[in-house]
């Protein structure tokens, strides 16, 4: 098949609402695990930020996005301190945003349609370069709801649910920061959803530099190489940049 036919066939799933509804409904969250379990997962699978970020493109291009942007969020002048990703995909229920932000939640388990199949992709690749991540989604129907981790609340004994159980915060009814729907609003094409992944309290050492121009080129190079078969039907812009195969 073209590349075009495999991305409509495989990535492209029209029936999203209804698989992550059924998911939710069959099955029950179990926590996060112990509470130094998430920080023991930085040290797990990825060479360099530039791969891990890859696992975040790879979600928004299963949800049937036209365009993503990345970029570093900081200070004119300063180190970088929030990493950004947005995409105008179909968006996620506000109890799958939750569950996203957990190890081992996904409703593609063992999926042969696309890249994910056991829901380790995005905490575990937002655990390598940040302490904190938090994931905004909004359905075309739906509000903004969003839910997040923290590493450093966890080993403080906080981030329980009722039952006791180390736990995402939220999910929430709240829109995302302004700076961040600034971003994501120069998206080209639907606007009405689509998800934001922000990642904070940034692990200096796995970020290749200091400087936010320095990460975007190192990010650009590597999306570059690795979607170059997609980059004629999705596009994708790092640092407001659009990236060329």
């Amino acid at each position: 098949k073209s590349n075009e036919a495999y991305y409509q066939e495989a990535l492209v799933d029209k029936d999203w609402q209804q698989r992550q509804e059924s998911y939710l409904k069959k099955s029950e969250f179990g926590g996060l695990a112990g509470k130094h379990f998430a920080r023991s997962m930085r040290s797990l699978g990825y060479k360099e930020m530039g791969n891990a970020v890859n696992e975040l493109v790879d979600n928004s291009l299963e949800s049937g996005a036209s365009e993503i942007r990345i970029r570093m969020h900081s200070e004119e002048g300063k180190s970088p301190n929030v990493f950004f990703i947005g995409d105008n995909g179909h968006g996620m229920l506000p109890e799958m945003v939750h569950r996203a932000c957990a190890w081992g939640e996904s409703d593609r388990h063992f999926s042969t349609r696309s890249f994910g199949k056991f829901g380790f992709g995005l905490p575990s690749a937002c655990v390598f370069f940040g302490d904190r991540y938090t994931v905004y989604s909004k359905t075309k129907a739906g509000e903004w709801n969003r839910a997040f981790v923290d590493i450093e609340l966890i080993e403080d004994g906080g981030l329980l649910d009722k039952k006791g159980r180390i736990s995402p915060d939220g999910p929430k009814l709240e829109k995302p920061p302004k700076w961040a729907m600034e971003y994501f609003n120069q998206l080209e094409g639907d606007s009405s959803q689509g998800t934001i992944v922000l990642v904070e309290k940034l692990n200096v050492n796995n970020l290749q530099s200091s400087k936010s121009s320095t990460v975007e080129k190192h990010l650009a190079e590597i999306i570059g190489i690795t979607y170059r078969n997609f980059l004629n039907l999705v596009k994708i812009l790092v640092g407001g940049v659009a990236i060329q195969p």
